[in-house]
């Protein structure tokens, strides 16, 4: 399982500049646009915890409609999910090593907006608060997850995008 994690983690999220751009980029950037760029006005500290908190949600909508349903995909057209019947390697191994990244990843994405918003607008909240704001965070990305596998399951590439952009975008708003 361990093996298979590391491997998948390489191959998914560390070569895959897109994920980067749009699940982790993008929310740092409009974060940052909307805090400190275009702030009209005096932004009080509630906005800045309560927009770091939006831009991490968002970053997990997209992280598990569009790049997991993507991989999924990607790895049935491709023949990887043929190969493990032919391999030691089981279906649960698979699918356990893809679900154990992408809870890594999700928990990595909330820490990074997390230390992003809280250096560039000097967020202070006591320890407890954080750990409990990115735990309610990564738990409620399980149901985002099942969401991302459920798409995987269409039979084209354009109807994932089409999917994906479907339900990502009404849930980011």
């Amino acid at each position: 399982m361990m093996v298979q994690t590391k491997i998948d983690f390489k191959r998914a999220y560390w070569r895959n500049p897109r994920f980067v751009i749009f699940s982790l980029l993008m929310p740092i950037a409009f974060y940052l646009l909307f805090t400190k760029v275009m702030k009209q006005g005096v932004m009080n500290a509630a906005f800045n915890r309560q927009y770091m908190v939006s831009m991490a949600t968002y970053s997990l909508v997209l992280s598990n409609t569009f790049t997991l349903s993507t991989l999924l995909y990607n790895d049935a057209r491709d023949g990887l999910v043929s190969l493990i019947d032919l391999s030691p390697t089981s279906h649960r191994t698979y699918y356990g090593a893809k679900l154990l990244n992408l809870g890594l990843i999700n928990a990595l994405t909330i820490g990074v907006i997390f230390i992003v918003a809280g250096i560039s607008n000097q967020i202070h909240l006591v320890w407890s608060s954080w750990l409990l704001t990115a735990g309610w965070l990564w738990f409620a990305s399980i149901p985002l997850c099942l969401i991302g596998i459920s798409i995987s399951f269409l039979t084209d590439e354009n109807q994932i995008q089409l999917v994906s952009s479907l339900l990502a975008f009404p849930l980011a708003i």
